[in-house]
């Protein structure tokens, strides 16, 4: 009886050094083991937490009611052996149309050092992000001084009902910026989404939304920058004169009014975002998504490439002859 407990004694022992020399295995780019299981377990006390696996950081926002939540790493910094995570989060705002799920939004990064990690540090950087746009600007430059010139074709009757196509280069620039409390004017021009390269126009960047105005409201507010100090202000003055474009990130699926009002279950006057392919600018590979406006009498259709910003315009009137398009040839973003 005694040689059998012996024997289990003597395997369970080995069992268990077994496993450690297996765990001690599986710690990846110098990562010390206390701080790899502290990197497992999520922090009981704390609404994000994080996981260090196979050379990367991964942040968790816990569980969420529905769609339409955000969080994203913006900067990894390491520092004496401690990794400070710089990362902020979004929340739907109540006019959003989200899925009505229980989601669990993460973010993962690739860690920036392979020695050894002794302490990670969350830090929310929301509320600064949310100050200078950030969320809007990371995808669409939108910077005084940046611009993109684009081949434009229009294709139309002349007045004997004829079709003709004529052609030309368009610029399409930033010419200033106004910042308001929540939101940023910026004065463009090169209005190719509304076939109207001659003209100036605005873009509105209110956290991860891009809005147009047209020349006569980007000349009313910028005259009247000082009342208009918010969004809000601008959404009662104005209403549906501005027009949604990007609401960032963009997925394949999404789909997103192009007014407020719009509460329809088709997919006329909304924005849905259709399959990413790649193309290459200037040399490089890039993942270009392409969203598409549709109503009764147009359809609209934009390439767009994330940290580069519009690649093409196709516009399509139903009733008509009269096609425009627009493909970018070069840029300069800052």
């Amino acid at each position: 009886m005694m040689k059998k407990l012996r024997l289990i004694v003597f395997f369970v022992i080995l069992s268990i050094l077994i496993m450690s020399v297996s765990f001690a295995g599986d710690i990846k780019s110098g990562i010390a083991a206390k701080d790899y299981i502290n990197g497992i377990v999520d922090k009981q006390n704390s609404e994000v937490t994080y996981q260090m696996k196979d050379g990367y950081i991964y942040i968790y926002w816990g569980q969420k009611p529905t769609g339409g939540y955000l969080i994203k790493i913006k900067e990894l910094k390491y520092i004496n052996g401690i990794l400070y995570v710089y990362y902020y989060t979004k929340s739907p705002a109540p006019t959003d149309m989200v899925t009505q799920v229980i989601t669990y939004p993460s973010d993962k990064a690739k860690l920036p050092t392979t020695e050894e990690i002794k302490e990670v540090k969350l830090i929310n950087i929301t509320d600064d992000v949310e100050a200078e746009n950030g969320f809007s600007k990371r995808y669409f430059p939108l910077t005084k001084g940046s611009y993109w010139i684009y081949n434009f074709r229009i294709k139309e009757k002349d007045s004997k009902g004829n079709i003709v196509e004529k052609s030309k280069k368009v610029k399409m620039q930033i010419l200033n910026e106004y910042k308001s409390k929540d939101y940023v004017l910026y004065e463009a021009k090169g209005d190719i989404i509304n076939v109207a390269p001659e003209k100036r126009f605005g873009f509105i960047s209110v956290s991860d939304n891009i809005y147009m105005v047209d020349e006569s409201v980007l000349n009313n507010i910028v005259k009247n920058i000082k009342s208009f100090d918010s969004f809000e202000k601008l959404i009662k003055k104005f209403g549906d004169s501005l027009r949604i474009v990007f609401k960032f990130p963009l997925l394949s699926g999404k789909r997103y009014p192009a007014y407020s009002y719009i509460k329809r279950k088709d997919v006329l006057y909304s924005w849905v975002v259709e399959k990413e392919k790649d193309i290459v600018l200037k040399g490089k590979k890039y993942n270009q998504f392409k969203i598409e406006y549709r109503s009764l009498p147009e359809r609209i259709s934009i390439g767009f490439v994330c940290g580069i910003g519009i690649t093409f315009v196709e516009y399509h009137h139903n009733g008509s002859t009269y096609d425009a398009y627009a493909s970018l040839i070069d840029f300069k973003v800052k």
